[in-house]
């Protein structure tokens, strides 16, 4: 069973209420492309724009876990003044991760 999200809403949540600054939005992985219209119109993938502008194309629910739902979705990254958020998909599983900007001292675990 998989876990429902807003897309945005995630990211705002890995923030940790700081402003984000700028997001970069780039291929369309996984989904049903015919079936569903491109969010993000290509002449600004690959482009650094606002949070303001990106809002709209990820503001919207998806499914974590593997055989997520067949909307596609792209890979994102985020900045905030201290951290690096950005979308994470491998065999069609996907994460939004959150990590420091900067160096910074972290606990180890093991894997």
């Amino acid at each position: 069973m998989s876990e429902t999200m807003n897309l945005r809403e995630r990211f705002e949540l890995l923030a940790k209420g700081e402003r984000i600054e700028a997001v970069v939005v780039t291929n369309l992985t996984h989904g049903d492309h015919e079936k569903f219209p491109s969010r993000v119109s290509v002449d600004k993938l690959g482009k650094v724009v606002s949070w303001r502008e990106a809002i709209p194309w990820l503001d919207y629910e998806i499914e974590l876990g593997y055989g997520s739902s067949q909307e596609p979705y792209y890979d994102v990254t985020a900045w905030t003044p201290s951290r690096v958020i950005y979308t994470d998909s491998y065999d069609v599983k996907l994460e939004v991760h959150s990590q420091p900007r900067n160096p910074a001292p972290q606990e180890t675990q093991a894997v």
